[in-house]
């Protein structure tokens, strides 16, 4: 896969400073230090779009952006309970988008 270019270099830096800080939450030392040993095996799900058409500009996923925002309200709420189901949804729609794409990828 190449190199990223432009937004979405800084939008997959800042992604995954937002995911690093959300495993720093629990206070758990086992959370950040297993997404930094795996930062180098995950693919950006903009290298996946790029290599599934036209290239386009780059534009966030609304929805990835309200999972991300119910993640971080049910953080600052201190409910976690939400936070729980917030991150659930979260990676099952995660899990979900990553095996479309890598569908469309194996053709």
């Amino acid at each position: 896969m190449g190199v990223t270019q432009g937004p979405a270099v800084t939008t997959n830096r800042a992604d995954f400073a937002f995911h690093y800080a959300i495993t720093n939450a629990p206070q758990n030392k086992n959370f950040p230090e297993f997404l930094s040993l795996i930062r180098l095996g995950l693919v950006p799900r903009v290298e996946f779009e790029a290599h599934s058409g036209p290239q386009r500009a780059y534009v966030p996923n609304p929805d990835l952006v309200k999972e991300h925002d119910r993640i971080t309200d049910a953080i600052l709420l201190e409910d976690p309970d939400a936070a729980e189901q917030a991150m659930k949804t979260h990676l099952e729609g995660s899990l979900g988008h990553y095996r479309v794409l890598l569908r469309g990828t194996q053709r």
